[in-house]
């Protein structure tokens, strides 16, 4: 029986840790979208890549380097987008 047990406090322990980390990622969208609206989120993005980008003597200083900030700036903002309509929705689902 103390196997089955122990078996069950293993079993318990690993749902339990996931099932609280995508709690913490859901509290971190929802904090994040408390204090910023979607597009102040994209907007300050845009700025940031603007003024990477524009800068006399930016680290951006080659095409590949440059390339590689608009994918990333790209990627971000399709995660902002991605995390504001899960944000939404689950405001939806509570209200």
């Amino acid at each position: 029986m103390a196997a089955s047990t122990t078996k069950r406090k293993k079993l318990a322990n690993t749902t339990a840790q996931p099932y609280a980390k995508e709690q913490q990622a859901l509290q971190a969208i929802a904090e994040f979208f408390d204090n910023h609206e979607p597009q102040e989120a994209e907007d300050r993005l845009w700025q940031w890549l603007v003024e990477a980008l524009s800068r006399e003597h930016s680290i951006y200083n080659n095409a590949k380097e440059r390339a590689n900030l608009i994918f990333f700036y790209e990627n971000v903002k399709k995660l902002v987008h991605s995390f504001s309509v899960i944000h939404e929705h689950i405001m939806n689902v509570r209200a």
